[in-house]
This record gives C-alpha cells, sequence and structure tokens, in this order.
C-alpha cells in the first residue's frame, strides 16, 4: 500500500492550516493495514502546538464485511482542544499524542525526509 506521503508532512499541515478559520478541524482517513500513521500525525501536530485524537471505527457487521466494509481509522487535528469536543459527543476519540507519547517520533514527517517503514505496523 503506497502512503501519499506528500499530504501527511508538517508543510502540508501547514498548508490546510491557512484555509482554516481558528476553530476549524482537520480530518485525516488514515486506515491501512500496514501502517499505523496515527503516531506520525500526532508528532505534527505536537511540533505545531496543536491536537491529534484519533478514532477507530471498529463497528462493521457481518453483513458489511462480506460486503467488504473494514473498520477504519481517523484522526482529528485542531489548534483549539475544545474543538475535539464537538466530535467526540458522537463517537470515542483518543488524545493520540498521550496515547503514542512512547512511540511517537521525535522528528516528524516533513517534505525532506520522512522514513515511512518506522510506520510499519509490525506486531500490532
Amino acid at each position: 500500500a503506497a502512503i501519499p506521503v506528500h499530504l501527511l508532512t508538517r508543510a502540508a499541515i501547514a498548508l490546510y492550516r491557512t484555509r482554516l478559520t481558528s476553530d476549524g478541524i482537520i480530518l485525516v482517513h488514515i486506515s491501512t493495514r500496514p501502517f499505523n500513521l496515527a503516531p506520525e500525525l500526532a508528532a505534527i501536530a505536537r511540533d505545531i502546538g496543536w491536537h491529534c485524537a484519533v478514532r477507530v471505527d471498529p463497528i462493521v457487521t457481518e453483513s458489511q464485511r462480506a460486503e467488504g466494509k473494514q473498520e477504519s481509522v481517523w484522526a482529528e487535528l485542531t489548534a483549539n482542544r475544545d474543538n475535539m469536543g464537538r466530535l467526540a459527543k458522537f463517537s470515542l476519540w483518543d488524545d493520540a499524542i498521550k496515547q503514542y507519547q512512547a512511540t511517537m517520533p521525535q522528528r516528524a514527517w516533513t517534505d525532506d525526509y520522512a522514513p515511512t517503514l518506522r510506520a510499519l505496523a509490525v506486531g500490532e
């Protein structure tokens, strides 16, 4: 599975930020079996002083699974932690910076530095 790394770097998130109001939220669909992208987005949020939450949508009925539906994973980034409450009241979101503190990379992905192998979900 190819990761669109150029859409998940600090520069990309900075560009998205220019299009948001101060209470805006960025939602990123990060479902991919071979990779765990949540720590990468948490690292970017940490670096830019934002908040990041992750939600795993495990609700898939057997009939939906038979039709090909799979669990989905979403990341939410925002400058204002209070904005996270809007979605959290509808679904369960976990603070990604806290959740991935031990495994979050020290150096976030940039346009010049994006080692995708470190996001490989080995043993998860």
